[in-house]
């Protein structure tokens, strides 16, 4: 038996990306309509924006972000960026910033937003809300 083990552990990949990084997601679900083998198994490049513990990272694509574990990401190793990459801020993630900075940035910003007379106050407890203003419940499971 530690022989087996001596190999697994040999084998195993431990992938660790840092914040920032370039990488490649494992499509898992295939369409109905073509063959499995002509369809793509990696889509990308995402943005890697946090990091959850050693094996999961949320990853942020052109239009959504997920969390996912790590054995589904792979290194984005090509010299081409696309375009959309180049004009990701990752300073507009304010989660993944220090909480030093984000205390300074709150001092500089003395007048609140205002808010319109039809949009409902926020009174649920661990909500948050979206850049567009979507009011959304971070996942339970994730909490570390």
């Amino acid at each position: 038996m530690s022989e087996q083990k001596r190999l697994h552990d040999l084998w195993l990949l431990n992938h660790q990306y840092e914040i920032g990084d370039l990488v490649y997601v494992n499509k898992m679900a295939r369409k109905v309509v073509k063959s499995p083998k002509l369809q793509p198994v990696w889509e990308g490049p995402f943005i890697t924006t946090k990091r959850y513990g050693p094996v999961l990272y949320e990853v942020q694509g052109r239009k959504t972000s997920s969390v996912l574990h790590h054995d589904r990401l792979k290194s984005y190793k090509s010299d081409v960026v696309p375009g959309w990459v180049a004009r990701f801020n990752l300073k507009d993630q304010t989660d993944t910033l220090p909480m030093e900075t984000i205390q300074e940035e709150e001092t500089e910003c003395k007048e609140e937003p205002r808010k319109s007379t039809n949009q409902k106050e926020d009174t649920h407890s661990g909500m948050q809300r979206t850049k567009r203003g979507r009011i959304i419940k971070p996942p339970d499971r994730l909490n570390l």
